[in-house]
C-alpha cells in the first residue's frame, strides 16, 4: 500500500499493520502475524507500543511475539477480556448456543499481557503522536478507531469498519445473533460519527487508503440502510 508520508508505512500481513516512525522507534496499529518485526529490524526500528482496533485473530494472532520483543500492548477497553483472559473465554464459551453467532471464536487462542486499555474518547501519547480513541462498533461490538494528526492531515485508523468506497470487509461479522443484523445500524452510526469528525484520510485494516472519506462513507451508509430495509431489520431506525 502506497502512503505519501515518510513517517507512516503500511506492512501487508494478515491485515494492514500500520507503522508510525518516531526516530529509531515505531508505534504500530494492529499487528497481524508478527512478521512486521522482521521488517522493522531491517529498517533499523524498534517497536515500543502496539495499539489494537479489535480482537479478531487476523489483527492480533502474533501478539505473543510483540510481548517477547518488549512492546507494550494496548487494547480496546470493551474487548479486554478477549486478550488478557482468553483461557476463561474459551472455557466459558457455550458451544450449544447456536443463536449467538458473534465472531468471538475468531479470537486469540492464548492470553497476552496487556499494558493498558484504550478507553473511549480518551487520548494517548506514543512517541511524537497523540491518538484519540473513537468507539466505532459494527464489525465487532467493541471495535475502535484511532485518530491522529500527521503532516497537517487528520488520519483515522478505522480497523474493519469500512473496506473501501461503499464496501465492508465482512458482512457476516455484523450478524451478532442468529439471523440478526445488530452490527448494521451500529456500523451506520459509527460511519456517520466519523464523517462528522471531518477526517481527511481513512486507513482501514483491509483495503486501500481512502482519500475521500465522505464519499466512501455516504455510499456505504446508503447501501447498509437499503440492506436493512430489504431484510426488514431494525425498522424503527428507518422511520
Amino acid at each position: 500500500m502506497m502512503l505519501d508520508m515518510p513517517d507512516l508505512m503500511a506492512f501487508n500481513d494478515t491485515c494492514q499493520v500500520y507503522i508510525l516512525r518516531s526516530g529509531e522507534t515505531a508505534v504500530l496499529v494492529d499487528f497481524g502475524s508478527g512478521a512486521v518485526l522482521d521488517f522493522l529490524r531491517k529498517e533499523g526500528l524498534r517497536v515500543t507500543d502496539v495499539m489494537i482496533t479489535h480482537h479478531h485473530r487476523d489483527q492480533v494472532q502474533g501478539l505473543g511475539k510483540a510481548a517477547q520483543a518488549g512492546a507494550r500492548i494496548w487494547v480496546p477497553a470493551c474487548e479486554q477480556s478477549l486478550f488478557h483472559s482468553v483461557d476463561w473465554h474459551w472455557q466459558g464459551r457455550t458451544i450449544t448456543n447456536n443463536y449467538d453467532v458473534r465472531q468471538d471464536r475468531f479470537s486469540l487462542l492464548h492470553s497476552v499481557d496487556v499494558t493498558g486499555l484504550l478507553e473511549d474518547y480518551q487520548s494517548y501519547t506514543f512517541g511524537e503522536y497523540i491518538f484519540t480513541v473513537i468507539p466505532t462498533p459494527g464489525h465487532t461490538p467493541g471495535s475502535i478507531s484511532l485518530m491522529v494528526s500527521l503532516n497537517g492531515k487528520r488520519l483515522t485508523f478505522s480497523g474493519d469498519l469500512i473496506y473501501g468506497e461503499g464496501k465492508v470487509w465482512s458482512l457476516a461479522a455484523t450478524q451478532w445473533t442468529y439471523n440478526g443484523g445488530e452490527g448494521l445500524p451500529a456500523t451506520v452510526a459509527s460511519l456517520i460519527d466519523l464523517k462528522g469528525r471531518e477526517v481527511d484520510v481513512l486507513l482501514p485494516s483491509h483495503g486501500g487508503v481512502i482519500t475521500e472519506p465522505a464519499k466512501a462513507i455516504d455510499l456505504l451508509v446508503q447501501r447498509l440502510v437499503e440492506l436493512m430495509r430489504l431484510r426488514n431489520q431494525n425498522p424503527r431506525l428507518l422511520k
